[in-house]
């Protein structure tokens, strides 16, 4: 007795087929490659989250190994260390550059993997439709985001070849159990959000599976010859339970990429249970089922913001949508797995069903946001909204017989080269990430670096408004990769956001680096007794820094009261609105941010040890 196995289609592509397979392939990962490309030899310095990420990149292989995640603000890590386990030898290869390139590698081989299902389960029509889809979305997110090492943006296209892979597995295709499982382990383990839409599908995928088998009547038929050799007999043994086989193989994985974060519950900090009490407790109200709606329905509007459509608000926060438009996504959804259904197209209303319960998850994972619903915690929407449109589309065209005509995949192909060719003439070549304060770092770092002594301890103290802080992690590696022994102060959450190996109070170390924009110096920041200024950089000249005081006074005045406490910034459209109601001028606002657009610029200063 055998169970049958569901063959992918084509299963016999001609040659003419095979050579526009690896162009629909080439065509969706050229951007990628190229951003990739052109990210070695960027000298990148990274700041703020990057760098922290970067040192705990940096401890793999070592006694601090890390056995958790990037840090979060509410105390906790996210779930497990796959991200910096991936790039830790790309790093030790060629250095922050090499964490771009790794980074890169994980964006090509999602594209790629995704595209390759498709062409696997539904041909080169269904090949190509993914890959015009997954150019619209880098193309929106930048190519430079394909790069970034930031946890929230590094998981989003393995997520979307997550979502191929666990429909391929609903299809009962078996083989792809085991990379779902890494795939989806690697995404839970880089940011926790993707923990309820990756924990349902898989247990959306293993039902399916299981009703399938269950039911299966299990007809009488000659088993297939196998050789008397052993590996002949292993063959057969595996062709025969192919379910138990890939479970085995699928529990491996798990078992295997979630043992450093069974180590670390045992006997370290206890990060899952932490992880558990918040999120049955949280520490402020969740975002909840109406306001999780209105998300997912400004995530389904036409445009969509994967297309390339405004994504925030003035102040960061996801853009709601009146419920219609998720409503009509949703009925469209089920249209097209009702019509499958009725026409036994069962893997076409797989592919509606697959997109259907990550909705569902989805708006859950949305209702359990704590805080201000800020987009980029919650951008795996895009992934979502981009796969319930291939599976609509998709649907259109197995119902319209479209999906078997050649001139299909080949106008698909030409619109998925145009807009790559479109996105890399514009991005071309990329920034790294938070490209103003890596290059004020580079500007820092050394010179700091030698007006310093190998041999003593320094505590780093950042006054850093403008990027939130971000000099301070950025100082920190750049001085410890220059063999500085630099540590930061303790407080809350430093010891996740840097190791307990790199926390040591200020009194301790033989001197304190305060590294201060020239913003905060100017709006009268005193220094500490003692200190000296060790290094410099400043992106404005002297005269562009006068004019860039005056505005700052000239615009202050205007705003009166309501001007906001700290350094004045333009950042955000809700900071240039709020310029306009007082009436500055358009020409003060457009200068002021021009300039403000080349950076804050840095003084670093030392100063003697604090007494206890």
């Amino acid at each position: 007795m055998s169970l049958n196995v569901v063959s992918p289609e084509p299963s016999n592509p001609t040659g003419s087929d095979r050579l526009l397979r690896w162009v629909v392939l080439l065509a969706a990962t050229t951007p990628a490659i190229a951003a990739t490309l052109s990210a070695i030899g960027a000298h990148w310095v990274p700041g703020g989250d990057q760098a922290l990420e970067v040192l705990r990149i940096s401890d793999v292989g070592g006694s601090h190994t890390p056995l958790l995640g990037a840090w979060s603000r509410w105390g906790w890590s996210h779930p497990g260390p796959a991200l910096f386990w991936l790039l830790a030898p790309w790093q030790r290869a060629l250095g922050n550059d090499g964490v771009l390139l790794g980074c890169g590698l994980i964006a090509i081989s999602s594209i790629g993997g995704a595209v390759a299902i498709g062409l696997r389960r539904g041909g080169t029509a269904l090949g190509a439709l993914v890959a015009l889809a997954g150019v619209v979305l880098t193309s929106a997110l930048g190519l430079s985001v394909l790069v970034d090492v930031w946890n929230p943006f590094v998981a989003l296209l393995p997520f979307l070849l997550f979502l191929m892979l666990i429909w391929s597995v609903a299809c009962d295709d078996l083989v792809m159990a085991p990379a779902a499982a890494a795939v989806g382990t690697f995404c839970v383990q880089a940011h926790v959000g993707f923990l309820p839409l990756v924990g349902g599908l898989c247990a959306a995928a293993v039902a399916a599976v299981a009703v399938r088998h269950l039911g299966r009547r299990r007809t009488s038929s000659p088993e297939p010859p196998h050789s008397d050799r052993p590996e002949g007999r292993v063959r057969g043994w595996i062709a025969e339970h192919r379910l138990a086989t890939s479970a085995i193989a699928t529990a491996v994985v798990g078992v295997l990429m979630w043992l450093p974060v069974a180590a670390d519950e045992v006997w370290g900090s206890h990060n899952l249970t932490a992880l558990w009490h918040y999120m049955r407790s949280p520490d402020s109200a969740t975002a909840g089922l109406a306001s999780a709606l209105r998300v997912m329905s400004g995530q389904f509007r036409i445009p969509a913001p994967w297309m390339g459509a405004a994504n925030t608000d003035e102040h960061g926060l996801s853009i709601p949508a009146h419920w219609g438009w998720g409503a009509a996504a949703v009925l469209l959804l089920v249209t097209a797995a009702a019509w499958a259904i009725r026409r036994r197209r069962q893997e076409t209303a797989l592919l509606d069903a697959v997109a259907l319960v990550g909705i569902g998850f989805g708006i859950w994972s949305t209702a359990r946001v704590t805080g201000p619903l800020f987009a980029y915690t919650m951008q795996w929407w895009w992934i979502l909204s981009m796969f319930a449109a291939v599976a609509v589309v998709w649907t259109t065209l197995d119902a319209t017989g479209a999906r078997r005509h050649r001139f299909v995949p080949i106008l698909l192909v030409a619109a998925t080269g145009t807009l790559g060719a479109w996105a890399m003439l514009r991005d071309l070549p990329i920034d790294p990430p938070q490209p103003v304060l890596s290059r004020e770092l580079a500007h820092l770092v050394g010179p700091t670096a030698r007006a310093l002594d190998a041999t003593s301890t320094y505590s780093i103290h950042a006054v850093d408004q403008r990027n939130l802080g971000g000099v301070g992690p950025g100082m920190l590696l750049g001085l410890r990769q220059q063999g500085i022994q630099a540590f930061a102060a303790p407080g809350v959450g430093a010891d996740i956001q840097y190791g307990t190996q790199r926390v040591r109070p200020p009194e301790e170390t033989d001197g304190v680096l305060d590294v201060v924009s020239l913003e905060a110096l100017d709006d009268g920041w005193e220094p500490q007794p003692g200190s000296r200024e060790i290094s410099r950089y400043d992106p404005l000249t002297p005269a562009e820094r006068d004019e860039y005081r005056r505005l700052q006074r000239r615009i202050r005045s205007s705003l009166g009261p309501s001007a906001p406490p700290g350094i004045l910034q333009m950042t955000t459209e809700g900071d240039v609105r709020r310029a306009r109601r007082h009436g500055v001028s358009h020409a003060d606002i457009e200068r002021f941010r021009k300039l403000e657009a080349l950076g804050s610029g840095f003084a670093v200063l030392l100063s003697p040890t604090p007494t206890p």
